[in-house]
């Protein structure tokens, strides 16, 4: 089975470290450690399975391509876009979110 690289963008990246320092501020620090084991099994799990993320979003937001996948354990969705080659990751947004405006260019 091939595994395809996953590319977070500098976005995605600052989407990741703003929520870490919340949880880190609000709860225990196994929330925290397993945030970030949370991420590490999603980018594993796209890697292996880049097109598993849902695209029900790409079609209300009218965003051809764009996937979402669940952060196991969080209210977060990884939203990316598969190119054939590797898992573009644009952002990781929280459930509850505006998606449509975080999810602009």
């Amino acid at each position: 089975m091939n595994a395809y690289p996953v590319i977070p963008r500098q976005r995605a990246y600052r989407d990741v470290d703003e929520a870490l320092e919340y949880l880190v501020a609000q709860a225990p620090p196994s929330v925290a450690s397993g945030f970030i084991d949370a991420v590490e099994d999603a980018y594993w799990h796209l890697a292996q399975f880049p097109e598993s993320g849902s695209p029900r979003l790409a079609q209300e937001l009218e965003m051809p391509g764009l996937r979402c996948w669940p952060l196991r354990g969080y209210p977060y969705l990884i939203c990316y876009r598969w190119t054939g080659a590797s898992v573009d990751v644009w952002r990781m947004l929280h459930q509850q979110r505006d998606l449509q405006r975080w999810l602009e260019p």
